[in-house]
């Protein structure tokens, strides 16, 4: 097949879990398929994407790989008043608009893809019937289910503005489902989610994340006892709201019973010193790998409260590495547990808190939930596996195009 991937960052490095999910689709794809990459990219992210073949091997999977300068936020006054999220505004840019026409009439795509909902006027011009094109959304992070649980724990006028963000996001994606002829997501939440608002998309499946079990040996590192771990950065709203209930409701009742466990918190933090502090909390920064600090832990936690539906890359890593995992049921989104076994779920910060205390003072359990927890990647998340089904995907939709009457 022949496909064009925009997105409107670039997933390489893929240092968080948006890019985990977006570089492994577009990996696999360019590995098995004639693939032309378009991106927008900071500037860290544009000198990354020009480094060589040796330090950023899959830019040689492509067909062609370009990107472009994140255009500049446009001015407040806009924001407020425009009829459109925020984000479809700043994605504005002759330059990508150009460089996707000519990647069109150069290579001939049968398949345009993205991850971005606000990337979508640059490709509804290409759309069936009359520009001919399967326009496919790889949604990752699915935005009014994260607007509305930033609403729900938010108070006063934050929450008032939250719920407006909702309403104008709510009313686009209304826009934009007719769109697509498929749009994936990665949790069953997201999925009811825009089934029930936005209930016009052409073909709406699940489709999990996943993992390159390859690249997640176990026994990386030795665990260390009574230490606890969540990997993400707190300058995302939801993580940071995470840590801060962590530390507030559920940290405190653990080291009444054990007093010297250790939280360690990776990812980047805030320079000015507003990160939620507590007895036992360490923030490491952001890691060259991650993956050695969670499998030295003994456990992963992820209170987390709000945010998008969707398969938690945090918790797909730490199964993968054999970390043992406790989770509220929206950390656990996505991946198909079963509690006591693969993974502990709890809601409420008290019982959180025990079976957390359990995890970290009994050994068998400890063992139960690691095994079982690498079983359930091997089963179900292996990339591998996963890249072949988004190909059936694909292909089915290209074959029926190339059937319909007049082709």
């Amino acid at each position: 097949m022949r496909i064009l991937i925009v997105h409107r960052e670039l997933p390489f490095p893929a240092d968080n879990g948006g890019k985990l999910r977006a570089a492994h689709v577009a990996s696999y794809l360019a590995s098995h398929h004639e693939v032309v990459f378009l991106s927008f990219a900071t500037p860290a992210q544009m000198e990354y994407s020009q480094r060589p073949l040796n330090e950023f091997p899959q830019r040689g999977l492509f067909r062609h790989f370009e990107c472009f300068p994140l255009p500049p936020s446009v001015a407040l006054s806009r924001r407020i008043f425009s009829g459109v999220p925020s984000e479809v505004i700043d994605l504005r840019s002759d330059q990508m608009s150009a460089a996707i026409a000519a990647a069109i009439a150069q290579y001939q795509p049968q398949v345009l893809l993205t991850s971005e909902p606000g990337m979508t006027p640059y490709l509804e011009p290409y759309m069936q019937p009359h520009g001919g094109k399967i326009l496919v959304l790889d949604y990752l992070m699915v935005q009014p289910l994260s607007l509305e649980r930033l609403a729900a724990i938010s108070r006063g006028f934050r929450r008032l503005l939250w719920k407006l963000r909702w309403k104008r996001s709510i009313a686009y994606h209304r826009h934009i489902a007719p769109r697509y002829d498929l749009c994936l997501v990665n949790s069953n939440e997201d999925y009811v989610d825009l089934q029930t608002h936005s209930p016009g998309w052409q073909r709406l499946e699940f489709f999990p994340n996943g993992l390159d079990l390859n690249e997640y040996p176990l026994e990386l590192q030795t665990p260390q006892p009574q230490t606890l771990i969540y990997p993400g950065s707190i300058t995302y709203l939801p993580n940071r709201d995470a840590v801060q209930y962590m530390i507030q409701a559920i940290l405190p009742r653990i080291r009444q019973r054990l007093p010297d466990v250790k939280f360690l918190v990776t990812g980047a933090v805030p320079a000015d010193g507003s990160a939620p502090q507590g007895e036992g909390v360490v923030y490491t920064g952001r890691v060259p790998d991650v993956r050695p600090v969670i499998a030295g832990a003994w456990a992963c936690v992820v209170p987390l409260r709000s945010g998008a539906g969707g398969t938690r890359y945090k918790v797909l890593e730490a199964m993968a590495l054999g970390t043992p995992i406790i989770s509220t049921t929206i950390g656990a989104e996505g991946v198909d547990w079963t509690d006591g076994q693969n993974i502990i779920v709890r809601d409420a910060p008290d019982q959180f808190a025990q079976s957390t205390l359990a995890v970290l003072e009994d050994a068998a359990l400890r063992h139960r939930l690691s095994q079982q927890g690498r079983q359930l990647i091997e089963q179900r998340y292996d990339w591998n596996v996963l890249g072949a089904k988004l190909t059936d995907l694909f292909t089915e939709l290209v074959e029926k195009v190339s059937q319909a009457p007049g082709k």
